[in-house]
Formats: structure tokens, C-alpha cells, sequence
């Protein structure tokens, strides 16, 4: 365990210097640029991180270029290409792979469809040349032979139909993944990052870029998988909640329970069904100059039910009236919808989600439950 934390460590503080570097860079401040660049190559090689390293080569060759080290800077180039493109082809062949795979059906059920066209025009044929008396053994004998080309195109069919369920919630998951960690929270970080580099506060900045990192990290890790750890994803929100309030004049109070789970189970879940809700709650949920901001997620697990309730106690759901983010809104809660039906009868076991404003109960702000799908194992 302390292993592997000091490898994340280690990970965390070459993306910082590659990050501080990129800033010095662009501040044309190249030796600082370069001096922090070398450190983060260090730390890449020696942890086999290839997508850092190729950044790494890539920023080292437009700093030895605006320095005036052309030889060194076309070496960096050339390394750059060399690796960018080894990680390319691994991910076509793996895309390829993957297309192969889909094309085998489709193949399959065409040269069903072929052979059946063959059979029937042989048969017309000879059903002209055949005397009345063996017209009946013929019947018999198309009729076996139909009967077990529909068995077949069924069968590939049925094949077919689970292929395209199984690529349904592949797309639907597509669609979640697009949906979360959006392109304002992405850029609003990485603005706030910048502006703690270029107010050198290099301390606060180390530490926001390693919370986001993280952050970012498990979302990408845990969308991976069709279902993560409870403990996973508990901790992917608690860290997008950290984020949110490193950086805030009013942070947000947040509080996350788990009750009804035996100490020796371990619950897996679908990754992200709860986190784009807490995100609403965050970027929607409050007005802006709001002080007291408190949002709590909790999980329970009653008479074989695992729940999920998101509570805030800002504006609520009803007087959200700008259309933009009502989009957005509706967008998350649609796929999670689909996603939810999709995995139902997977799982096989009953999924739910309900939106209330908590006016309705003389309250303020808003309420979500989540029936959740949910496989448990013994620890």
C-alpha cells in the first residue's frame, strides 16, 4: 500500500512539474521552463509514464527551439513523433480489434441469408423435374431444411440482438462520460491553476493540481470499468467536492453516509450514477454570493434496495429557470435514466430515480433519490 502510494506521488509530482514548466514557458521564462521539464522527465522515465514523457519531449523541443538549441530541439521533435506515434497505433489496433469483432456476426448472418437463397432456388428447380409421388418427400425435406435455417438465423440473431444491447450501454456510457467533468469545470481549474503559478504560489498550486489530478484520474479510471467499488466511488465525489472548495470565497459543507452495509460485504455499483448529480447540486443548486451551502449524499441499503439520496439546501429545482443549464440538467438525468433501465435487468434488481423540490415538504432546495443496481460480494 505505501508502495503504491508512493508511485501516485511520484505520478502526481511529474504532471506538476510538466504543468509548471508549460507556465514558464509560456511566461518565456525558458531555463526555468527547461529546469522543471528535466525534473518531470526524471520522474516519467523511471515510471515508464508514456503519455507524460511524450508531453515532456514535445515542450523540451519548443523550448531548446525558442533557445536557440536547434539540434536539440529536432532531436526532442523526432522523439516526440516516435512516441506519439507508438501510442496511436496501440489504440487503432485496439480499435480494430473491436470492429472485427462486430463484423463477425454480420458476416455470419449474411452468409445465412446466402445460403438459404441457394437452397430455395435449388429446390424450385427440382420440384419441376420431380414426378408427383416424391413432391411430398420434397415438402418434408424443405421443410426440415427451413425449419433449421430459421433455427440458425435465430440463433445468429439472438446473437446479434445481445451485441447490440451490450453496444447500447456502451453508447449510453459514452454519452455519461462526455456529460461529466464538463468543459467549464475542466477550463475553470485550469484557470484558477494558472492564476496560483503566475501569483506563484507554488505550495497552493502543487496542491490544487494534485487533488485535481486525482480527481480527474479516478473519473477516467472508474469509467472505465462496468462497475467499481462502492469505496471508489465515494471517493471520487468526496475528491470533486475537495476541488470545488479549494478555491472558493463560500465553500460548501458536505457530508457523505453509508448505513445498512455488513462490514464484510463489498458493494460494486455502475461507476458515475450519483456524481453528475452531486455537479448540479455544486454548479446549479446555490446562488452565487450564498454562505451557508450544505449539500449531503447518502447511501443506505434497506431490505435488499441500495439507495442514494443527494439533498442541498439551496435554490431548489423548481425556480431553475435558465434554459442552458435546464439543458445540461436534463441531459445527465436522461442518460443516467437510460442507463438505469439498461442495467436493471441486468442486475436484476429494481433501479429508480426521483427528482422533488423541497418546498413541497416545507424545506429549501432539493431532493434526488437513486435506486441503484448493485452486486454484492463477501469480503
Amino acid at each position: 500500500m505505501i508502495a503504491a502510494r508512493e508511485i501516485e506521488n511520484q505520478q502526481t509530482m511529474a504532471l506538476a512539474y510538466w504543468g509548471i514548466a508549460r507556465s514558464y514557458f509560456g511566461q518565456k521564462a525558458y531555463q526555468k521552463a527547461l529546469e522543471n521539464a528535466y525534473k518531470s522527465e526524471e520522474i516519467a522515465k523511471r515510471l515508464q509514464l508514456r503519455e507524460i514523457q511524450n508531453g515532456n519531449d514535445e515542450l523540451l523541443s519548443n523550448i531548446h527551439y525558442e533557445m536557440g538549441n536547434y539540434k536539440q530541439a529536432y532531436d526532442r521533435y523526432v522523439a516526440f513523433k516516435a512516441l506519439g506515434d507508438s501510442l496511436f497505433n496501440e489504440e487503432n489496433i485496439r480499435k480494430i480489434t473491436q470492429l472485427e469483432y462486430e463484423y463477425k456476426y454480420e458476416k455470419e448472418l449474411d452468409e445465412a441469408a446466402r445460403k438459404e437463397l441457394l437452397l430455395t432456388n435449388e429446390i424450385t428447380i427440382k420440384d419441376r423435374d420431380l414426378a408427383e409421388s416424391a413432391k411430398l418427400r420434397l415438402l418434408i425435406i424443405i421443410g426440415f431444411l427451413i425449419l433449421t435455417i430459421a433455427l440458425l438465423v435465430g440463433f445468429f440473431r439472438q446473437k446479434l440482438s445481445r451485441s447490440l444491447s451490450e453496444k447500447e450501454l456502451a453508447l449510453v456510457e459514452q454519452k455519461l462520460l462526455r456529460s461529466q467533468m464538463t468543459p467549464h469545470f475542466l477550463f475553470n481549474s485550469l484557470a484558477v491553476l494558472q492564476g496560483m503559478m503566475l501569483n506563484k504560489e507554488h505550495g497552493k498550486s502543487i496542491q490544487y493540481l494534485s487533488s485535481f489530478s486525482r480527481l480527474l484520474r479516478l473519473t477516467l479510471e472508474n469509467s472505465r470499468e462496468k462497475t467499481v467499488t462502492l469505496a471508489n466511488e465515494l471517493l471520487a465525489i468526496e475528491k470533486y467536492l475537495e476541488v470545488q472548495n479549494l478555491n472558493t470565497d463560500f465553500p460548501l459543507t458536505y457530508h457523505i453516509t453509508v448505513e445498512g452495509i455488513p462490514d464484510n460485504a463489498v458493494l460494486k455499483i455502475p461507476p458515475m450514477m450519483v456524481q453528475p448529480f452531486v455537479e448540479n447540486a455544486v454548479e446549479h443548486g446555490f446562488e452565487e454570493d450564498e454562505k451557508e451551502k450544505e449539500i449531503t449524499v447518502a447511501f443506505q441499503m434497506e431490505k435488499g434496495k441500495f439507495t442514494c439520496s443527494i439533498t442541498d439546501n439551496g435554490k431548489g429545482i423548481d425556480s431553475m429557470q435558465v434554459k442552458a443549464e435546464g439543458h445540461k440538467k436534463s441531459l445527465s438525468t436522461t442518460i443516467t435514466r437510460e442507463r438505469l433501465a439498461l442495467m436493471a435487468k441486468e442486475f436484476n434488481v429494481p433501479t429508480g430515480l426521483q427528482i422533488q423540490d423541497r418546498k413541497s415538504r416545507g424545506e429549501k432546495g432539493t431532493l434526488i433519490m437513486l435506486t441503484l443496481p448493485y452486486k454484492a460480494m463477501l469480503s
